[in-house]
């Protein structure tokens, strides 16, 4: 290519129609390459981007239902809890989870036992014990805080001796605050709250049951991709979405709208990748199920869930 046809390239694609920077390309050649050598950069950046979409993880830290119901069951949850049916974690198949990803990570792993509502399940005692079992780095327990208060001391005792952080979502619902925050002391266990009564902490998301949506574009902008990374039954993916929607299927089985099965592309089997490095890589990256997610939200305030089709799908 001729350094004259180069140029006028150059000169295209930065929109460079003003004569000062003609002149200066023609004045100065270190400036020509200079612009050239941005131009290849930019070119590095986006196959890097195409590459991973998110910035891999350092570290993984997941998510893990107890269970999937909930004793709250807010209007639009993103997890599906108003809508599925009353079921608690196996903890056999939990520690098998655990005992693997404590292989593959050395135990240098962080863990949200999450739900649904997890003091709802009547063997936590001891998923908390396996936990701990497993797992040298930060572990934490999320709950709504309704049945903290009236926790036994066994419970309190066991965050304690496994070094399980409680965090307390904070919901517009009365809880015995002070009778927490003095059982949590007594005890020693850490404890936080997560402060959910802002205005922009009620959201309602709405699916594209078409499936229609960029899947890469999907992903980028995702708020929730490679940052809720979510557990169950042997299978990790960038968030929980692909492994709950079955709840929305079954719950409305009669109606015309439903999600696809997840396919062996939208989650990591952890039983059939050698190394964490692999689960890290594959969780950067979009999964086919990212063709269903809109990103449209709207805000209000927190209400109880009607459990209507609406709350989840834009007819």
């Amino acid at each position: 290519m001729s350094e004259t046809v180069e140029k006028s390239r150059l000169l295209s694609e930065y929109g460079c129609k003003k004569p000062t920077l003609k002149k200066l390309l023609k004045k100065i050649p270190m400036l020509m390459r200079l612009v050239t050598g941005l131009r290849k950069v930019k070119t590095k950046i986006k196959t890097g981007i195409s590459k991973t979409v998110k910035p891999k993880r350092e570290k993984l830290f997941f998510d893990v239902h107890i269970c999937d119901h909930c004793n709250l069951n807010c209007k639009s949850c993103t997890n599906f809890c108003p809508l599925a049916e009353k079921k608690f974690v196996d903890s056999d198949i939990l520690e098998r989870d655990f005992k693997r990803l404590s292989e593959l990570t050395n135990r240098r792993c962080d863990v949200s036992l999450i739900g649904g509502e997890p003091l709802l399940h009547p063997g936590l005692i001891k998923i908390l014990d396996i936990t701990g079992k497993y797992f040298d780095c930060g572990a934490q327990l999320v709950t709504n805080g309704i049945l903290l208060a009236e926790q036994p001391d066994e419970f309190w005792q066991s965050c304690r001796k496994n070094a399980v952080k409680l965090v307390v979502s904070v919901y517009p619902i009365k809880i015995d605050e002070d009778k927490i925050i003095a059982q949590a002391r007594k005890h020693g266990v850490e404890l936080e709250a997560l402060d959910r009564t802002g205005a922009l902490s009620w959201y309602k998301h709405t699916w594209d049951l078409s499936g229609g949506r960029n899947v890469e574009k999907a992903y980028r902008k995702c708020p929730w991709g490679n940052v809720c990374i979510y557990l169950e039954d042997g299978k990790l993916d960038p968030c929980g979405f692909p492994l709950l929607t079955k709840h929305f299927n079954k719950y409305f089985d009669k109606s015309e709208y439903g999600f696809a099965e997840p396919s062996e592309d939208d989650y990591v089997d952890i039983f059939k990748v050698n190394s964490i490095d692999e689960i890290l890589e594959k969780l950067a990256n979009p999964i086919p199920y990212c063709r269903y997610c809109t990103l449209n939200f709207s805000y209000s305030g927190w209400e109880r869930s009607g459990r209507g089709i609406e709350e989840w799908v834009k007819k």
